[in-house]
């Protein structure tokens, strides 16, 4: 994958495909949020294609200096808040469009 670690939030019912994958890392999501699990400014990049409400927020808290927050969905983006308080990350949230 290019990363050295890769760490990631399934259900258990998942957990072993996405090894197989390539995950060193599985966190289940339905026992454990990913941001209580890791470390403060312990990751260099947060992809999320899930979006819920706070996403960007939490994961700002774990991402290192420099580091990025990609997400699919606008309403996964880190507060005005976290993005001042963080300025030393980047976010990246494209607008994606289905055509019709």
């Amino acid at each position: 994958m290019g990363a050295a670690r890769v760490i990631t939030t399934c259900s258990e019912t998942h957990a072993s495909f996405v090894r197989k994958l390539g995950a060193d890392q599985v966190i289940d999501y339905h026992k454990q949020n990913y941001y209580d699990v890791l470390p403060p400014k312990s990751v260099d990049v947060v992809y999320d294609c899930v979006g819920l409400d706070g996403t960007g927020d939490h994961a700002f808290g774990i991402i290192k200096t420099h580091g990025s927050f990609v997400t699919l969905l606008q309403g996964a983006k880190a507060s005005i808040s976290t993005r001042v308080s963080r300025p030393d990350v980047r976010q990246y949230a494209p607008t994606c469009t289905w055509p019709s």
